[in-house]
């Protein structure tokens, strides 16, 4: 297995004023290149349902495949990339997360693997 994305994410109630103007987006790179993101897996590590959606966009903010998930969960969460790429080095994860309050705390792992399954991984964040 090649984890392509691993990323433990942290933030702190909304990012603007509002729920709707409160979410985080967080663009990861690649922790490897020339192999395609076929899965995923993440979880709130701190207990708190929290939004989370995920895509592969490239470093302009262009869009490389659909959205992966678009949740309200606590995770753990498992699923396939529709239409998977060869991750280049100018790709990057999109991590959008929003929690429900602006004063709880968002602490997400994410991580994307080239297996049709990306299992929990086994290495602390």
């Amino acid at each position: 297995m090649v984890t392509v994305f691993d990323s433990t994410l942290s933030h702190v109630g909304w990012a603007g004023g509002s729920f709707a103007a409160g979410g985080w987006e967080d663009r990861v790179p690649p922790l490897v290149t020339g192999v395609p993101a076929t899965s995923w897996w993440w979880q709130s590590l701190n207990g708190i349902a929290i939004d989370v959606a995920l895509q592969l966009l490239d470093s302009s903010g262009n869009a490389l495949t659909p959205l992966w998930t678009n949740t309200h969960q606590v995770g753990p969460l498992q699923g396939s990339v529709p239409s998977p790429v060869v991750v280049t080095s100018n790709a990057r994860l999109r991590v959008y997360n929003r929690t429900p309050s602006n004063t709880n705390p968002i602490l997400l792992r994410v991580v994307s693997s080239d297996q049709p399954v990306t299992p929990p991984p086994t290495t602390p964040p």
